[in-house]
Parts: C-alpha cells; sequence; structure tokens
C-alpha cells in the first residue's frame, strides 16, 4: 500500500468531512451572492483560506466526541460565519473588520427586546450544545491552543508575520478596491490580513514622539454667532430616488423653502456606524478605520486640540451634546470629553432630555426639548455664544412610528408599483414629520436668536430594502442631504463637493478671520487625531 493511499485510509472520515465542508461553503456562497454578497475566489479560497478553516475545524474536533453531531456542528459553525460575514456586506455595504466584535454591546443597545431575546437565547443554545459535545483530550487540546495562539501572534502580537505570508503566497491587495480584495483574497484571510495592518499600523503610531504641532494663532471675529450642529439619524430626501413615487410629498410644505436649498455631502458610512459620521463633522477629519472600525473607541477624554468644540471652547463657546441615546454608546461619553464638549446630555433619565413610549424619541420631541433647554441658556447668559450639538436617533431601523400621534398618511410606489413593505412606508412616513419638525425648530430658533449658524445633515442613508433599486440616488449611497441656515433663510453652495468632514472648516468660517486652518492632509489630520486621542 502506498503511503498515499496509507493516509487517504486512515483520514478517510476527515478528508470526507473536508469535502462536504469545500460543497457547503461553495453553496453558501453562491446563495449569498445571489442576495447581493461577495462573490468569492474559489481558487484563492482552496489556496490558503480553506486551509486555515479545515486546520481550524479539525483541531476542533478533536476536542468534541466522536460523533456525526460533531460533525454537523462544526459545520454549522462554518456556514454561519460566511452567512454572517456576507449579511453584514449586504447591511453595511462595506467588509467587517475583526474591530467590530466590540460594538456588540451597541448593537444591543438599539435592536428590540425581543431581538435580543432571540440573539441571547440562539447563543446560548449553540454554547450548551458545544458544552455537551466537548469531550476534551489534553494533547488535542494543546495542539489547538497551539494553532489559534500562532494565528493570534501573527496578528496582533507581530502582525508583521501575517502580512507578509499574505504577499508571499502570492496574494494582492488592491488598494482602491477593498470589495475585490476580499474576494480574490478570501474573506476571512483578508478579513485578518486588515486586522493585521491595522496593528502594524497602531503599533508604529504609538511609537511617534508627541505630535509637533505647528502653532496655530487664530483671531475669532467680533459678536461671535451661536452655532447649532444638528445630525439627524438616516435623514434623506425620498425624492432623490428617481424611481420612488408618493401620493403626496414626503416633504412637509413647511420645509420645502429649505429643502429647494438642499446641498449634499458624502458620508464616510451607510447603513449604521453613526460615530463614525460623528467624528468626521466634529474632527474635520476623515474616518480612515487604519486603527479601528470605530475611531470613537480610542478615545479615553484626552483633549484633541483641534476638534471643533475644543476650538470653539477655546475662543469663548459654551459647547453642549445631547445625544437621543445612551453615553456608553460608541463610548460617547469619552469621545466627547476629547472633542471640548463642556456639558453632555444623553436619555438617561436624569437630564432635560426624556424620552416617550416610541423606541427612538422623535425628532419633534427631541427638537422641542433642546429648543426649549438652549432657550432657558441665552436667556440666562446672553453674552455667551453657544455651541449647541444634537444628535437625533428616530430614523433608525426598524423605522418605529406612533401611529396614535403620527398617523401613516403616504403611499409609497416603486417604478409605479405599490411598495407593500412596511419599514418603507414608515420610513418615507417619518421623513414627512421629521421635516415638520425641522421647520418648527428653525423658525423658533430664528425667533430665538435670529443670528445664529444653523447645519443640519444626516449621519447617514438608512439600509433599506431594495434600495439599489430606488434610482439616482442608490448608486452612491453615501451621499446625504445637508442644510445651511442663516438668519433663518437657507443657504445653497455653489460648491458642493462637500464630504462629512468638510463641515468643520465650514463653520470655522464663521468663527475666524483666517481661512485654511488645519493645512494637513487628510490622513496628517486623522493621523493626529487618532495620536492625541490615545497619548
Amino acid at each position: 500500500m502506498s503511503p498515499i493511499s496509507g493516509f487517504i485510509r486512515k483520514n478517510k472520515v476527515s478528508l470526507l468531512f473536508i469535502i462536504i465542508l469545500i460543497i457547503l461553503i461553495y453553496l453558501t456562497n453562491k446563495v449569498e451572492t445571489y442576495r447581493g454578497g461577495l462573490e468569492n475566489s474559489i481558487f484563492n479560497f482552496l489556496k490558503f483560506e480553506f486551509i486555515l478553516i479545515s486546520v481550524i475545524s479539525l483541531s476542533v474536533l478533536k476536542i468534541l466526541k466522536k460523533s456525526i453531531g460533531s460533525y454537523i456542528f462544526i459545520a454549522f459553525s462554518v456556514v454561519l460565519l460566511y452567512v454572517v460575514y456576507n449579511e453584514f456586506y449586504i447591511y453595511f455595504n462595506r467588509i467587517p473588520k475583526i474591530s467590530d466584535l466590540n460594538q456588540i454591546p451597541e448593537l444591543f443597545q438599539v435592536i428590540s427586546w425581543t431581538t435580543t431575546i432571540i440573539v441571547i437565547g440562539v447563543a446560548l443554545m449553540y454554547v450548551v450544545i458545544f458544552l455537551k459535545l466537548l469531550e476534551i483530550k489534553y494533547a488535542q487540546s494543546v495542539s489547538l491552543l497551539l494553532i489559534l495562539s500562532l494565528l493570534f501572534l501573527s496578528i496582533k502580537t507581530y502582525p508583521v508575520i501575517y502580512v507578509r505570508s499574505f504577499k508571499a503566497l502570492g496574494f494582492k491587495e488592491i488598494p482602491y478596491n477593498k470589495i475585490m480584495s476580499a474576494r480574490e483574497s478570501g474573506y476571512l484571510n483578508f478579513t485578518l490580513y486588515e486586522e493585521a495592518k491595522r496593528n502594524m499600523a497602531l503599533n508604529s503610531l504609538e511609537k511617534k514622539d508627541n505630535f509637533k504641532e505647528k502653532s496655530l494663532i487664530l483671531t475669532a471675529k467680533a459678536n461671535l454667532k451661536n452655532i447649532h450642529l444638528i445630525v439627524l439619524e438616516s435623514f434623506y430626501d425620498p425624492n432623490s430616488f428617481e424611481n420612488l413615487s408618493f401620493s403626496e410629498n414626503p416633504i412637509h410644505p413647511d420645509f420645502i423653502s429649505f429643502n429647494q436649498k438642499q446641498n449634499t455631502s458624502i458620508s464616510p458610512v451607510y447603513g449604521g456606524n453613526t460615530a463614525q459620521a460623528e467624528f468626521e463633522i466634529l474632527t474635520g477629519a476623515p474616518a480612515l478605520s487604519k486603527y479601528g472600525s470605530i475611531e470613537f473607541n480610542l478615545f479615553s477624554g484626552n483633549k484633541i486640540n483641534r476638534a471643533l468644540p475644543n476650538l470653539l471652547r477655546d475662543v469663548g463657546y459654551l459647547t453642549i451634546a445631547t445625544n437621543a441615546l445612551k453615553p456608553d454608546i460608541f463610548n460617547s461619553y469619552n469621545a466627547y470629553r476629547s472633542l471640548g464638549f463642556d456639558e453632555q446630555y444623553y436619555i438617561t433619565g436624569d437630564t432635560y432630555l426624556k424620552k416617550g413610549k416610541e423606541w427612538f424619541i422623535s425628532d419633534g420631541d427631541l427638537l422641542d426639548q433642546n429648543f426649549k433647554f438652549i432657550d432657558s441658556i441665552i436667556q440666562a447668559n446672553p453674552s455667551i455664544p453657544i455651541f449647541n450639538y444634537v444628535l437625533g436617533m428616530y430614523g433608525h431601523a426598524p423605522f418605529s412610528m406612533n401611529i396614535s400621534k403620527t398617523p401613516l398618511k403616504i403611499n409609497v410606489y416603486l417604478n409605479k408599483e405599490p411598495i407593500s413593505d412596511d419599514r418603507i412606508i414608515r420610513s418615507v412616513n417619518q421623513i414627512y414629520y421629521r421635516t415638520l419638525a425641522l421647520a418648527n425648530y428653525i423658525r423658533k430658533l430664528n425667533s430665538l436668536d435670529p443670528d445664529s449658524i444653523i447645519l443640519i445633515t444626516a449621519d447617514h442613508l438608512p439600509s433599506l430594502p431594495g434600495i439599489e433599486g430606488f434610482g439616482n440616488q442608490a448608486r452612491d449611497v453615501r451621499k446625504v442631504p445637508f442644510y445651511l441656515i442663516k438668519s433663518g433663510e437657507a443657504e445653497y453652495l455653489a460648491d458642493n463637493s462637500y464630504h462629512h468632514y468638510n463641515f468643520t472648516e465650514l463653520l470655522l468660517k464663521f468663527v475666524f478671520k483666517e481661512e485654511n486652518i488645519f493645512k494637513l492632509s487628510g490622513e496628517e489630520r486623522y493621523d493626529q487625531v487618532i495620536l492625541q486621542s490615545i497619548q
């Protein structure tokens, strides 16, 4: 008997399992590709990623009971991993990162109790099944621990090993297209490669000396104006989707005059990760996700010298942040401290902000309460300029509405055919009431503070089912509206090539005589902010 035949005979069960696993992964990826997921290169998958999956799967099998149930459990786990990967891509329109695991606590803060109970129940059931199948043997456990330790060390502690191995095996990163890189390199392989690169960059950044900032001498203008910056969850103009039509205009009549002078900006995200949009708006740096999927998670309260709130505070502004969530989501409390907010208010039951029965506080309730709060501050200290930052959450999925208070009144059509998906209908109807709330807020602010500067924008577009077929706007799902309002009048900006990171300098033009304050490239500005946040 040849050595090969002997090896096959001895390991026939494992080899059969590997073949079945290949077929299952291939079929899973085909189904997910049909649903809009990534299509993997089968050649590169077999070249490296499958070896990784096979070694880990067979190593885990060694510590489980020898039964058909163990094989089914591992096969199901691998298939589930690829399903989750693709579903993440479909929903967020980006490649998942290892650091996205840090967002699981935030996820449980925004999903319904029903969904939370289901997820926790399934996870517990999964753990129970694993423990029931577990049959630890010392030698096999050591081999599995060794494999996982080597993988961890090559990514976290010595990331250059993984990066060099990636390139030595012939994989090429396509710098302008991460999606194509993931297709060609293998999903998990590319995700681990990205994490290794992130750790290399972070290690390099931490070794730098304190960032040598050039002296910044700014001259504030006379009669500083109050600035109100409103960022609304998943706010958009439904009319921008050419294939959608409506039984009546989803923009409330009171807001139409403002909407006619709508500007657009490119958000760093689509469908989620609001903190990335906040990062750009409040720091003036692009959210590159070089050191983690959420930059706010790196912030510890250290001062970011040239963040928008800090620059305003340095010339006498009272800087106030109102966030319609809780302070632990996206590490907001520490991030806002770093950025320079004097005061922070959340829906925690002990601030001016109170929530009704809706899952997320409506924009109408949020803005009404904020106006009353700001009114009291201006009346008490009229000579102190205010930076009033408000983050709303009402447009968040699943787009819940208090129908008794805000009844559905707009029908939605796609290519002139009625849409039956409740999520889309609710989202569009929300916009009607949200634009009414904005019109009322602008009117009241203008009456109270006619010289104020108001900037209103969205964090990102909502992840609506079938959005890719809605029309032109869907070709760039990161494009969102924004409105610049001075003395109660909207202003259309001729240069309409804005990104969210341009808002800092846009607002600083109303405060300082100097222009082009940062004098740094986007990446230099980003590294400056991150370095200050971690030192």
